[in-house]
């Protein structure tokens, strides 16, 4: 095939050959196609007479500096940035870009420490005493709103003696929640809400 072509790529006569084609960025090989040369005419750019070697899993086939090689293939795969752990996929070729690590964070406080992901336990336990807090406010405001109508009819004097005895349980069930330390480790025993 060689004699087809002079010292500079041109074809020395009108012929059909097989060209390789690839990524004119990545060098990725895309295609083998034939071809009509003309005499006095080069190959198509990004494409060359050099078929690349078989395909090999987890690589991807590179023409680069004149000749074909495989190159790392992660395209697809999750990793997350050291950096804020907020995970993106793998649009390149080649191995996984510094800041980024395939192995996935077990929480939302972890932090990169270099090697590892590294729980900040005092975040979490700040976020769990927050997330608690509303609970029990989320809890209390429901007694009240059960409890209101309650209240005043006790005020008038017009409360049944079931619903003065309603009125009690949910008061102590108040003073319950607001006894309970949120400080504590997870997790937190709510107390059972009364009948309504």
């Amino acid at each position: 095939m060689t004699d087809l072509f002079d010292k500079n790529g041109y074809a020395t006569e009108t012929h059909v050959v097989t060209v390789y084609s690839f990524d004119p960025i990545t060098g990725e090989f895309l295609q083998a196609y034939n071809v009509r040369i003309m005499a006095g005419t080069g190959i198509p750019g990004a494409t060359t007479l050099t078929p690349p070697p078989a395909v090999k899993a987890g690589f991807a086939r590179v023409f680069s500096g004149g000749k074909w090689g495989n190159v790392e293939d992660l395209r697809g795969t999750t990793v997350y940035s050291t950096e804020d752990a907020s995970a993106s996929n793998v649009t390149y070729l080649g191995k996984i870009a510094a800041g980024f690590v395939v192995v996935a964070p077990s929480s939302p406080f972890d932090s990169w420490n270099g090697k590892k992901w590294v729980t900040d336990t005092a975040a979490r336990q700040s976020f769990d005493i927050a997330q608690a807090e509303a609970q029990r406010q989320l809890l209390l405001d429901k007694a009240d709103e059960i409890m209101r109508d309650w209240r005043d009819e006790l005020a008038l004097g017009a409360i049944s003696d079931s619903d003065r005895a309603k009125l009690v349980a949910w008061l102590d069930y108040k003073k319950q929640l607001k006894a309970l330390d949120t400080t504590q480790s997870p997790p937190l025993v709510w107390p059972d809400e009364p009948e309504a």
